[in-house]
């Protein structure tokens, strides 16, 4: 079985069951989290269009990678399942933790998910809007993904939305379903500040060969991918 965490259909069903009580916050969809005081939210969608990976060469080259995404980008295995939704939004509170959850659809004969990322939202974390303004604790927030069906890439809004430097958010992508190139444990996360800049950044980004995933910080919500 892989190293990846996978949820079955009768333990979703009873983290749905227990979440349903607690209206207040969003569906638990990992019990896990409990012991860590996280609410985790699923993939509840405003948008659920779905995509089909695109297989495409293993060949790391400029001309081979779309020119939205940083050169040697990760692509989704052409054999890998869709995602459950390429435009996930999740309602939040501003001022709790949180691990917002996106997978690929379940196996049609075991029923189970495979993670592709994970938003963990730090407890207290500070909010800026666009214009530079804190958020109240409490106040709602709706977090949007727009999600590339062929790479590693994923757009997070609403855009300009920050958090202050000493409690930024986490994204963590899981390999599994990736093309992997090369050493993994180059893989850098990558970041841009606009939708249309052609500027990658790489942040720094940890590595975990057991779990087979990589993790960098999110300061800013606009572009993230993963690449080398």
């Amino acid at each position: 079985m892989s190293l990846l965490r996978k949820l079955s259909p009768i333990l979703a069903l009873a983290v749905l069951v227990a979440a349903c009580s607690d209206q207040a916050g969003p569906r638990v969809d990992d019990a896990a989290s409990l012991a860590k005081g996280g609410r985790w939210a699923t993939t509840d969608v405003t948008d659920s269009t779905s995509g089909t990976p695109e297989s495409g060469t293993t060949t790391c080259t400029s001309e081979a990678t779309s020119a939205d995404v940083p050169p040697c980008t990760l692509r989704h295995r052409a054999d890998a399942p869709p995602l459950e939704s390429y435009h996930p939004s999740f309602e939040i509170l501003a001022g709790f933790q949180y691990h917002l959850n996106v997978f690929y659809a379940p196996d049609p004969e075991t029923g189970l998910r495979t993670y592709f990322l994970t938003v963990t939202i730090p407890r207290d974390a500070e909010f800026f809007d666009e214009a530079g303004n804190p958020v109240p604790k409490g106040q709602p927030v709706t977090v949007s993904m727009d999600i590339d069906p062929v790479y590693f890439h994923v757009e997070f809004g609403p855009h300009g939305t920050q958090f202050a430097g000493r409690k930024p958010a986490l994204v963590r992508f899981y390999l599994e379903n990736a093309v992997i190139e090369g050493n993994a444990g180059d893989y850098s996360v990558y970041y841009r500040p606009q939708p249309s800049a052609p500027e990658w950044s790489a942040l720094p980004t940890t590595f975990d060969p057991v779990g087979w995933w990589v993790e960098g910080p999110v300061y800013h919500f606009s572009g993230y991918a993963v690449a080398w």
